[in-house]
């Protein structure tokens, strides 16, 4: 990413690497997050969504990008998570009690597919 951010010679983007608990994001500093696909890796969802939320600004966007299988979608995180998935309603949840307004849910992204990709667009 920082290859492709300094070839097109961006310089409104700043690629930092977080871990599974801490964004490592500066307070708020962010416009936007973009979290495609690795959600359900997040070690502790309630201090990840705190430091986020920290690191927006007023207003600044979170936008997460997941998945879900039929088979899975009314299973355990624990067992959602093992597949590397994780159920809309979980993630709503999540957000609404980290304190984030919802703006949109898109739900499915791609029709007619046995495994549901979602978008949902949240505001700090």
């Amino acid at each position: 990413m920082r290859k492709l951010v300094a070839a097109k010679a961006i310089k409104n983007i700043k690629v930092l690497l977080g871990d599974q608990s801490d964004p490592k994001l500066p307070a708020s500093q962010v416009d936007a997050i973009l979290i495609a696909l690795t959600y359900h890796e997040f070690g502790d969802v309630v201090e990840m969504l705190s430091k986020l939320r920290a690191a927006l600004k007023p207003r600044g966007r979170l936008l997460i990008f997941e998945s879900i299988s039929a088979k899975l979608r009314k299973h355990s995180q624990m067992a959602q998570a093992k597949e590397h998935e994780i159920s809309l309603d979980r993630v709503e949840a999540e957000l609404r009690a980290a304190g984030f307004t919802i703006l949109e849910t898109v739900d499915p992204l791609w029709p007619d597919t046995e495994t549901s990709r979602y978008l949902i667009a949240a505001r700090r």
